[in-house]
């Protein structure tokens, strides 16, 4: 989702059920975010017992999850290098470091960025291609900061590159730049940040993150949508399969809200709460009821009431204005979470108990926050990715826990 705050929008996942946005947002343009307040150091032993601190972010990549919780600590779990100092693969919620200041994390293949409140930005995991952005190829088992800029205000780790936001509205990117994925016009990989364009406009980004993912989808302030990498399978959505090195704008709709991509799949709402796929379709990931390929963005549905829907590399995930959370595409290791491994070409609705306020759909998984702060996870669970404590395939939700 987008904080808009004096005129400018910035892609900050949080879940803001559980953040205060104050009225002053200072000069660069950023929202300030004040936390809830924190259970105090006084309370009871066994507090946790009927308050647990709530997630506010969290976002899977191949294997692994990582979260925030509302006192900015960062925890992490699944197969080994979640970011702990170790390469121990880890089956419930792990801490990572001591800071409290995480504000967002986003999983790539294999590694991670993240930002800090004071605008830093950091990574862990493998650095092939120096996807880091610190001009190395060095493997990091625990955060690292990258560059002494701190005005860092979203990050998209990818495949093998990055991409993020400052303060100021400027889009950088830096890593694998095989299919023009950067945006700076060249196919020429970049060690370090590199800006895309001079605009000083950019609300959010997307990367793709999985393996074969090589595209960007972002979207400015004034609510248009851009696209730029990889397109063999139609996955910009701009009616074509060229490749494109530097930026191409999709149609002229100027109310495009929120965009994500995984592989070769996307998935966005506008403001006016319509839901749109477009990419490849064999599993029934675009959601408008065939397994058509779509090269240009497809209205799902007739609703108007979506506000948030995440691409994963098989299935899609979305969340209504209400709380509803629903999913389709494959559904091999029970990602839907409908307590089947049928696959949908449509969206079926997932836990209609419970009241959800954010997503992030993985390769065989999916992990969610409801709006009270609850965090839940369903599908593949081989290396712990699911937080559980097992390593038992789930085909519904089951919630997380941490110490």
């Amino acid at each position: 989702m987008r904080i808009r705050c004096k005129n400018r929008a910035w892609g900050f996942p949080l879940v803001v059920a559980f953040m205060i946005l104050t009225a002053g947002c200072g000069t660069s343009g950023a929202a300030t975010v004040a936390p809830t307040p924190m259970i105090p150091a006084t309370a009871p032993a066994n507090v946790e017992q009927v308050r647990r601190l709530a997630w506010v972010q969290v976002s899977t990549g191949p294997f692994r999850t990582a979260a925030i919780r509302e006192d900015g600590t960062l925890w992490a779990w699944g197969r080994g290098g979640v970011g702990d100092g170790t390469t121990t693969s880890r089956s419930r919620p792990t801490r990572i470091g001591t800071a409290t200041n995480w504000t967002s994390v986003s999983l790539g293949n294999g590694y991670a960025m993240a930002t800090r409140s004071d605008g830093t930005l950091w990574a862990w995991g493998t650095n092939i291609f120096s996807r880091f952005g610190d001009g190395t190829r060095t493997t990091r088992h625990a955060p690292i900061r990258i560059g002494t800029a701190a005005d860092w205000a979203f990050v998209a780790a990818g495949n093998n590159y990055t991409v993020a936001i400052r303060r100021d509205g400027s889009l950088w990117a830096w890593g694998q730049n095989i299919a023009g994925q950067i945006g700076d016009g060249t196919r020429t990989d970049r060690i370090f940040p590199t800006r895309v364009g001079t605009e000083t406009n950019w609300a959010s980004v997307s990367a793709s993150w999985f393996h074969g993912g090589h595209s960007t989808l972002a979207i400015r302030e004034d609510g248009s949508l851009w696209a730029w990498g990889s397109n063999r399978l139609g996955q910009l959505g701009d009616g074509t399969t060229i490749h494109r090195d530097t930026p191409v704008r999709i149609g002229m709709d100027t109310n495009w809200a929120t965009v994500s991509i995984a592989v070769s799949h996307a998935v966005a709402v506008r403001t006016d709460g319509t839901l749109w796929t477009w990419g490849v379709n064999p599993n029934g990931e675009l959601g408008d009821g065939t397994t058509v390929n779509r090269n240009i963005p497809t209205r799902i549905g007739t609703a108007t009431n979506w506000t948030l829907a995440v691409a994963g590399v098989l299935h899609t995930v979305a969340i209504t204005t209400d709380g509803e959370l629903w999913a389709w595409g494959d559904n091999e290791h029970g990602q839907l979470g409908d307590g089947t491994t049928t696959s949908r070409n449509t969206p079926v609705q997932i836990a209609a108990e419970r009241t959800w306020a954010y997503a992030s759909a993985g390769l065989w998984d999916t992990v969610a926050i409801t709006t009270d702060g609850e965090l839940w996870a369903w599908g593949q669970n081989n290396f712990g990715q699911l937080g559980d404590g097992t390593t038992t395939r789930r085909l519904t939700p089951i919630r997380v826990l941490a110490p």
